[in-house]
């Protein structure tokens, strides 16, 4: 048995004009489609728009955007919609307006909407045609009347936003194991409380080679966890993972959001602005945290390298050591333990307390990836939840 999706379903749930067209006007553009349109998406959005269309070409699988042809008294336009990769290689966009493009587009992504990009071309009194100008996009998204949409709200009170990849969710409980691993391998390799003893009586048996050899193979595991991060904050298509989130204040609205945080955190505010990933202090904190992983990792090898001079990676890695000597590596690498393991108290505790408070699912949203936001909410890092016109 198969469902259909009424018109009356699809919403609008957001317009991002480039600049040169309103939002209005970008919606309209989208809707030019002929009357007797049988598509869902093009016969919901032909209710915004008045446009009357000469000539219509449908999408193909090799081309993946259709076009219109506008009649507009003595001239025409031409209107390109479709895929956003598929209109934003056909179009023309300046470098500075595809970033905010590209943004936006990746912000509404997030929420689960499905975008459509909007390119127009002008052809004068003589046939001249323009080339293509990215408009904007318009994104979509799927109502149904009287369906609960969130845990307990009446109606689309609540809407689930995928926000968390798999291969970061899988990335973060993949380092808490080998975190845990190379913290107690660690612990027993500085204090080896039990099993025999060196200089002791009796056979010592390979317990402390075992042991050095799971927390050699967890260091070497972690460091692979980390390059893999790194190629999600080059290459990810999602801003909430890319590398500019490592320093989440690029306007004035992101220090007031930051304080406003600081303040709630401090018990001197009741509430602060909403953010849909991490909030500024929260960003910093990781941001801190991968430093302090960074500076563990090369303690790490360090000593690791110690065992083997003959070659020159070794005896690069191993530079720190015959600088501040092993005692100190050794009290570095110890004690940043110590302090990612309080870090790992304090983020549970903060990360419970705000989805005790704020019921949006962010601890369960490492596991399945999606968070509740409430409809028509406005976070600081994403568009508004469910409403349309809006323009960045």
């Amino acid at each position: 048995m198969t469902s259909t999706i009424a018109p009356a379903d699809i919403r609008v749930a957001q317009v991002y004009s480039v600049g040169k067209y309103t939002p209005d006007e970008v919606l309209a553009f989208a809707g030019a489609v002929p009357k007797m349109a049988t598509d869902p998406v093009d016969k919901a959005l032909r209710k915004h728009s008045a446009y009357e269309v000469d000539q219509f070409n449908p999408a193909t699988p090799e081309r993946k955007y259709s076009l219109a042809e506008l009649p507009q008294g003595h001239v025409k336009q031409l209107v390109m919609r479709g895929d956003a990769n598929a209109v934003l290689a056909d179009a023309g966009l300046p470098k500075a307006d595809k970033r905010k493009f590209t943004d936006a587009y990746e912000a509404a992504r997030i929420l689960g909407h499905r975008i459509m990009a909007v390119a127009v071309a002008d052809v004068d009194h003589i046939g001249q045609k323009s080339g293509y100008f990215m408009a904007g996009f318009v994104a979509l998204g799927i109502d149904r009347p009287g369906a609960h949409h969130g845990p307990g709200a009446p109606g689309n009170e609540w809407v689930r936003v995928e926000l968390w990849t798999r291969s970061l969710r899988f990335q973060h409980w993949a380092n808490v194991a080998l975190i845990i691993l190379m913290s107690l391998t660690g612990y027993y390799i500085m204090d080896p409380f039990f099993g025999g003893q060196p200089g002791v009586p009796g056979d010592t048996g390979y317990l402390m080679g075992y042991i050095r050899f799971a927390h050699f193979l967890a260091g070497f595991a972690w460091i692979a966890m980390g390059v893999w991060r790194l190629s999600l904050w080059l290459f990810s298509s999602q801003r909430q993972l890319r590398w500019r989130a490592l320093w989440p204040l690029d306007s004035q609205r992101d220090i007031r959001g930051l304080w406003d945080t600081v303040l709630y955190y401090l018990f001197l505010k009741k509430d602060h602005a909403p953010y849909l990933a991490h909030n500024p202090l929260q960003q910093f904190a990781y941001t801190a945290i991968y430093a302090l992983c960074i500076i563990q990792l090369l303690t790490g090898l360090a000593l690791f390298g110690l065992y083997d001079q003959s070659s020159w990676i070794w005896v690069v890695l191993s530079y720190p050591v015959h600088w501040i000597g092993v005692p100190y590596t050794r009290l570095i690498h110890a004690a940043l333990m110590f302090i990612l393991w309080a870090f790992v108290v304090i983020h549970v505790y903060l990360a419970v307390r705000a989805d005790t408070q704020e019921t949006h699912g962010g601890v369960s949203a490492m596991i399945n990836g999606g968070v509740w936001v409430k409809r028509d909410s406005q976070p600081l890092d994403a568009h508004r939840i469910g409403t349309r016109g809006l323009r960045l």
